[in-house]
């Protein structure tokens, strides 16, 4: 099994480039070739896989693909309305944006985080389920 990463230490935006480079430790560990730093020029199907072309030259056959590429959150709305928006719309604990009455959740939302220091967003299905009840108990002031 081979594993392909656009970033050069995965998750580190989440996790941390040390808990990151540790997972690609655990993964080569365990026989998975986990190269980082590459990006998928293109992708096409033979009579026997798939080929996968990278930007480096570099090029894989495979019986099968999976493809994770992450989201661009779209925004558009949120910052024609007036709201505060930063690689998703900003939000504080309780994901009231800079507009009062108003919030977000989800993988949209920008979340100002105490442990992390700042403002982040994560891509993640429990995250947005989370997201979702905290910020519903915070409109009912709960």
């Amino acid at each position: 099994m081979t594993v392909l990463e656009a970033a050069p230490v995965p998750l580190a935006n989440v996790i941390g480039a040390r808990l990151g480079a540790e997972l690609v430790r655990i993964h080569r560990d365990h026989g998975v070739n986990v190269r980082t730093g590459v990006t998928v020029e293109q992708l096409h199907t033979t009579a026997e896989g798939v080929v996968v072309d990278c930007a480096d030259g570099g090029r894989l056959e495979a019986d099968a693909v999976l493809i994770g590429i992450g989201i661009v959150p779209n925004t558009e709305v949120a910052a024609a309305s007036g709201l505060q928006v930063r690689d998703g719309i900003v939000v504080d604990a309780q994901g009231r944006t800079s507009t009062p009455h108003i919030y977000a959740a989800g993988d949209v939302a920008q979340r100002y985080s105490a442990r992390a220091g700042g403002h982040v967003r994560f891509e993640h299905f429990d995250n947005a389920n989370r997201q979702g009840a905290a910020v519903g108990n915070a409109m009912l002031g709960r």
